[in-house]
């Protein structure tokens, strides 16, 4: 981390959820289905191929508040367009991280890229037929 950047944990949406935890912790999920019929439609979300379900959690609306406060104070949308622009954002060792061993489709090992000057093969197909996979069994 840089002399920048906060922790997660300095941050005021961070002590807000610490607080709300203290609350959220308590609650059943029997309570919050009696409470909101609508829970298990509303509490879930899809999109390539993944289905999460976060209604079987103690999640509730002022959680996901909390969540998106500590991610605009965190300035998450800046990060995430700055590694699509390939810039250094991985801090630890100071270089891009390798986004496009996610985003490019590979023939094999025939896919090769080029970052900061080294030639490296990423084995996206693998990774993406494996999380494919999980994500299918939590599924069915």
């Amino acid at each position: 981390m840089n002399k920048k950047t906060k922790s997660s944990t300095e941050r005021g949406a961070w002590n807000a959820l610490v607080a709300h935890y203290q609350n959220a912790r308590e609650l059943h999920l029997r309570r919050l289905f009696a409470d909101d019929p609508t829970r298990g439609k509303r509490m879930t979300v899809e999109a390539v191929g993944l289905y999460l379900d976060y209604s079987k959690n103690r999640v509730t609306d002022e959680t996901l508040k909390l969540l998106v406060q500590l991610a605009d104070e965190s300035r998450l949308r800046e990060r995430i367009d700055a590694m699509f622009r390939g810039e250094k954002i991985n801090i630890t060792e100071n270089r891009a991280i390798d986004r496009r061993r996610w985003s490019e489709r590979c023939a094999g090992s025939l896919c090769r890229a080029r970052q900061d000057g080294r030639l490296f093969q990423p084995r996206a197909e693998w990774g993406l037929e494996r999380l494919h996979w999980q994500a299918h069994s939590q599924r069915h």
